[in-house]
């Protein structure tokens, strides 16, 4: 059950600095975004073609840092589950057809614990990627959309 715990509590600060990214970062970029298009749609003089290019130019810095952001995110979640699969691996290279029920007690034990590791050494990351999260999605605010 420690493993749970530990996986808890690596959620729980992953999604708290995730929604700080999203207020911080990424609704900004999405009302500028909004802004630009309806400018786009204030153009009575071109097409409309034009026009729907003009918009997704807008959306394109808000579509590109969500994108990274899941990237990310998906990195870390694959990063942690092949810690987690390390553990797994580690404790079955352990079990024999002679392992008896107290010793597989002991296994799950070590499992949790060896998960538990994996999460707390995930977690102490997190401060790091969201940092250099933070950073790429300002440099993607000021970054023109082309």
């Amino acid at each position: 059950m420690a493993a749970s715990k530990a996986q808890s509590r690596v959620q729980s600060e992953a999604e708290n600095m995730l929604t700080s990214l999203e207020k911080d970062k990424v609704r900004p970029m999405q009302r500028e975004a909004h802004l630009c298009a309806a400018q786009c749609c204030e153009d009575q003089f071109s097409g409309p073609h034009n026009v729907q290019n003009c918009i997704s130019k807008c959306f394109l810095p808000s579509q590109r840092a969500q994108e990274y952001i899941n990237q990310e995110v998906n990195n870390f979640q694959d990063r942690l589950s092949r810690c987690a699969k390390s553990c797994q691996d580690k404790i079955q290279d352990r079990v024999s057809v002679k392992t008896t029920q107290s010793e597989a007690s002991k296994l799950q034990e070590d499992m949790n614990t060896c998960v538990d590791q994996c999460c707390d050494t995930h977690r102490e990351l997190l401060p790091r990627m969201f940092e250099r999260m933070s950073e790429t999605l300002s440099q993607l605010q000021r970054a023109p959309s082309t």
